[in-house]
């Protein structure tokens, strides 16, 4: 009895031995398996890495295709975002106007990628009325409520009147509004630049014939007229050595370039360089003090001097190549987004798979492409990146 006791022992002290060795060995495996995963999709990123998308192309010199004009200075750009943030010393302030569309996510987004990222204020100029208890509003450190004006009209015109060389402006600003060629004011390059055909939307509402007439530059450029008023006003010129003038229904896919990236050409604005329609986009401005001080001034520039465009994005060009700006396009983090009940100029939204989730359209699809560029995303590691800030 007592040899057979111990005959049991052997062999369960065997099985343990054995047992203990099989786990080794599937720990060792899959420890290489996990080193050649790593490998291979360290092999992945590199060949990514030097594909022939423009970004790619861009950060070795070579011409960008998409540049406006020549306008936008070819500028070297990261192929994909730092991976952890680097808050910098610098005092930066993010600015956004209109009315709080987007929804939660976007809100989220923008919290995440790029005020906690940068270490920034946020400031909100928006139309009354608007609901004060919004998530974004409550982010803003600044407030500034517009109420709507009898006419937008007004604000240019109390613009103008500030002019130093009011009395002999020789053409008012209201006499571009719905020129078509061949008007005189469209055939010389001193007063049409940018030789446009028709000035038919370049200031709506203000210049609109129809109040169908959807346009909204004159909007957009007075509230940047507002905008600039109350910074100088408050004296945040002083207090901020940064700025970044964004949407407030921008998605922010991954975090913002950092300040170093802008830090090696400080004296640059920066735009995004795709949906620039003759001109520059509108739709995220950044730039140190200076410099972004004089691209924000578009307005003023416009009342005192001007000049025919069609849109807002060719007014940007026209005053920002006046001014003897030099403006560089920078990496796209974010797309444009609508959410359930927003109201819109132009684009309704359109269907991506990635935005179902939640709910979300996306407003202008020709800015996903580039985003996923930057952002080293595929559909399915869009919808992963943002459940993360949801």
């Amino acid at each position: 009895m007592m040899l057979s006791h111990k005959y049991y022992l052997i062999m369960i002290s065997g099985w343990l031995r054995l047992v203990f060795f099989v786990i080794t060995l599937v720990s060792v495996a899959l420890i290489l398996w996990q080193a050649s995963q790593s490998a291979t999709a360290a092999d992945a990123l590199l060949s990514a890495s030097s594909s022939s998308n423009s970004y790619a192309k861009m950060a070795s010199g070579l011409p960008d295709k998409r540049l406006i004009n020549t306008l936008i200075l070819p500028h070297p750009l990261p192929l994909l975002p730092p991976k952890a943030p680097t808050p910098p010393k610098i005092a930066t302030l993010v600015i956004l106007i209109g009315q709080p569309r987007g929804g939660e996510l976007a809100w989220r987004s923008l919290r995440t990628n790029v005020l906690d990222y940068l270490g920034a204020d946020l400031a909100v100029l928006y139309q009354e009325p608007f609901d004060h208890n919004a998530t974004i509003v409550k982010m803003a450190k600044y407030v500034w409520p517009v109420q709507t004006p009898r006419t937008w009209a007004d604000i240019f015109d109390r613009a103008e009147r500030k002019c130093a060389n009011y009395a002999n402006i020789k053409h008012r600003y209201r006499s571009f509004c719905n020129l078509k060629r061949p008007h005189p004011l469209l055939s010389e390059s001193s007063t049409n630049p940018f030789q446009v055909h028709t000035t038919a939307h370049m200031l709506d509402p203000v210049c609109s014939m129809h109040k169908t007439d959807r346009g909204s530059s004159g909007i957009v450029l007075a509230m940047r007229l507002l905008v600039f008023e109350k910074l100088t006003e408050l004296q945040l010129w002083d207090q901020y050595a940064f700025f970044i003038f964004t949407r407030t229904d921008h998605l922010h896919l991954c975090p913002h370039p950092p300040l170093s990236f802008f830090q090696t050409q400080p004296d640059y604005l920066y735009v995004y360089g795709d949906e620039a329609y003759g001109g520059y986009s509108d739709r995220h401005m950044a730039g140190f003090r200076d410099v972004f001080r004089q691209g924000l001034n578009v307005t003023q520039k416009m009342v005192c001097s001007p000049k025919a465009y069609t849109n807002i994005e060719t007014a940007l060009a026209v005053y920002w190549r006046q001014m003897g700006l030099t403006v560089s396009e920078m990496p796209r983090t974010a797309i444009s987004v609508r959410a359930s009940g927003d109201t819109t100029s132009w684009s309704r939204g359109s269907f991506y798979r990635a935005l179902v989730p939640f709910k979300l359209l996306v407003k202008y699809p020709r800015e996903v492409p580039n985003a996923h560029d930057y952002c080293g995303l595929t559909d399915e590691g869009m919808h992963d990146q943002l459940s993360r800030v949801w």
